[in-house]
């Protein structure tokens, strides 16, 4: 099997800002007009219902097919083809999900001013995600077209970054894939990051507001990276000040085994990230702010012998 034919060649602007949502809640509540603006004259709209999730991966999925036919256009696919390999249960409530993931996508337009990709400066530039989509009735054949000028974006000169369409879509819960987009952007040629908490929430962009509630939420979603995808990465927090914490990542070289196909829907709802199993949402920790997310400490007594020389608020923590 090779890897490279998985990869979606992505222009980091959009792995930075925002083409979708990881707060369902949020998103739910903004059916209708909606827009968010980014400082650096980013602005996204939506006329429909902002796009979650399963849209991301939807979206995802179709780019991929385009860059595999050399960018094309127009896709020329099935429902059917479409949820079998986002690796989703084959029956009415995603195909139908399909359609309404195409429906967003289709009244979604981005904005910005400024220099965006390829050197090029604009005073103004807005386009379309998806100009198009139909069912035709007696083949049931699904055609998606690409905004051209979003395609261009995608296979133009500039910077872009691999991104991973079986990790992507294994990831599960919705802030753990936003915070993959971002680090998969930010460690281009270094292998440390450090970012103000509160600005990461913004970039992602989160309901939490203070680093208590960011944090754990943040180590949370690690952890679900490590596990689910080739790239180890860990996080350390330091205290700037009342209200202020900056996170270190560091990555580590991808050396994991690639994530093995399962269904999406299997034991977590796609859109609301919640565990079907227990009713529960698990992006929640309750870890300390000064750990690290990486390697367990054994249970060995030798080792914690030598832990016990540590001073207390080290000998407590239980990763290193």
């Amino acid at each position: 099997m090779n890897p490279k034919k998985d990869l979606v060649k992505h222009n980091i602007n959009f792995l930075e800002y925002p083409l979708w949502f990881q707060d369902d809640r949020f998103a739910i509540k903004q059916e209708g007009t909606f827009t968010w603006k980014d400082m650096d004259g980013y602005v996204f709209r939506s006329g429909y219902k902002v796009p979650v999730k399963t849209d991301a991966i939807f979206l995802l999925y179709f780019l991929l097919q385009s860059q595999r036919k050399d960018y094309v256009t127009e896709i020329v696919t099935t429902r059917y083809q479409v949820i079998k390999e986002c690796k989703l249960s084959l029956d009415s409530k995603w195909y139908e999900r399909l359609t309404e993931s195409l429906n967003r996508w289709l009244r979604v337009d981005v904005a910005f001013s400024g220099k965006f990709y390829d050197g090029k400066e604009f005073q103004h530039k807005a386009f379309h995600i998806i100009d198009s989509w139909e069912i035709e009735k007696n083949t049931n054949n699904l055609r998606v077209a690409f905004s051209p000028e979003f395609l261009k974006m995608m296979k133009g000169k500039g910077f872009f970054k691999d991104v991973n369409f079986n990790e992507f879509k294994a990831l599960r819960t919705p802030l753990s894939i936003r915070l993959y987009e971002i680090l998969s952007k930010s460690f281009h040629h270094r292998d440390t990051w450090p970012i103000n908490a509160t600005l990461l929430a913004n970039k992602i962009p989160m309901r939490e507001k203070y680093p208590a509630h960011i944090i754990p939420k943040i180590r949370a979603a690690l952890k679900t990276i490590n596990k689910k995808t080739a790239s180890t990465f860990e996080m350390e927090v330091t205290r700037e000040g009342k209200g202020q914490a900056v996170i270190i990542f560091k990555k580590f070289s991808d050396s994991k085994p690639q994530p093995q196909d399962e269904h999406l829907d299997k034991h977590r709802d796609i859109d609301q990230g919640v565990d079907q199993n227990t009713g529960q949402n698990t992006d929640n920790s309750g870890d300390k702010d000064l750990e690290i997310v990486g390697h367990i400490i054994p249970n060995n007594p030798e080792l914690n012998k030598l832990v016990t020389t540590l001073p207390w608020e080290r000998q407590t923590q239980k990763v290193f």
